[in-house]
């Protein structure tokens, strides 16, 4: 089935985190994490724009130097708040669906996320996402108008965690099973000084 909706891959970061300081440049194998995350999303055939959505804080600008770097477009705005972020890049673009993926999930699957963008558009739903994989390797997918709604009912104030606002009663909500080779539940996510020191070692190894 082909996909006709307008889609986009918005990938929501910036440089100041409370957990793991400047989590988005912590070097890896000579690349910052934001840089691996960007190379597992994009490729030569890639199938959806992807842009980097980040605040207009000043000292994000290398963020920016790194997308430019990469040729992926940047979007900057509202710097307290990913949900007003992400929607303000969505509807700058005119896209009618969304995958959000956090600057934390470097380990991103692409073969995986075009599964995921598929079920969501066939399924006509207004969010999907998936838990039965490694923590950090997956995005959730999500329709505009919806996350509109959102926007308007929380009004000014900054939101970061976007999944919970959908996952009541007023949204058409659906969780993607992956394929069985993917059912593996351990964490490769990096919100933790741990996090960092897993990732170095399956670089350091691989």
């Amino acid at each position: 089935m082909a996909i006709n909706a307008n889609i986009g891959i918005i990938v929501t970061a910036r440089v100041k985190s409370s957990r793991l300081r400047e989590k988005v440049l912590q070097r890896i194998k000579n690349r910052t994490a934001i840089e691996i995350l960007i190379d597992h999303i994009v490729s030569d055939d890639n199938r959806y724009p992807v842009i980097l959505a980040i605040p207009k804080s000043k000292d994000c600008d290398i963020l920016q130097k790194i997308a430019t770097d990469k040729g992926v477009e940047v979007y900057r705005g509202q710097d307290d708040s990913p949900l007003h972020r992400l929607y303000q890049c969505a509807k700058h673009n005119g896209f009618e669906h969304v995958v959000r993926i956090t600057a934390d999930d470097i380990l991103i699957d692409r073969d995986l996320l075009w599964n995921q963008i598929n079920f969501h558009i066939k399924g006509n739903r207004d969010y999907t996402y998936m838990r039965q994989c490694p923590e950090g390797v997956a995005g959730e997918v999500m329709r505009v108008s919806a996350l509109e709604k959102i926007v308007k009912s929380v009004g000014d104030s900054p939101v970061e965690f976007v999944s919970y606002y959908f996952k009541n009663d007023k949204f058409n909500v659906i969780e993607y099973y992956p394929p069985r080779d993917y059912r593996f539940f351990f964490r490769l996510t990096m919100d933790y000084e741990e996090d960092l020191t897993l990732i170095r070692l399956l670089y350091a190894i691989s």
